[in-house]
């Protein structure tokens, strides 16, 4: 996962996201458009999403 896409994901599921855990599902699903709505749906904890 290059900068920008880490900016779009911290952008739409908030600052505090583990970003560890981004990487892991980066690695596993591709596109950080299938990552935001997984995490979003697994409920793991962030600050306030913006989407």
């Amino acid at each position: 996962m290059d900068e920008f896409q880490r900016s779009w994901l911290l952008a739409q599921l908030g600052p505090d996201t583990d970003l560890a855990d981004l990487e892991r599902r980066f690695c596993r699903l591709g596109p950080v458009r299938a990552v935001a709505p997984e995490v979003l749906a697994s409920g793991v904890p962030s600050s306030s999403p913006t989407r």
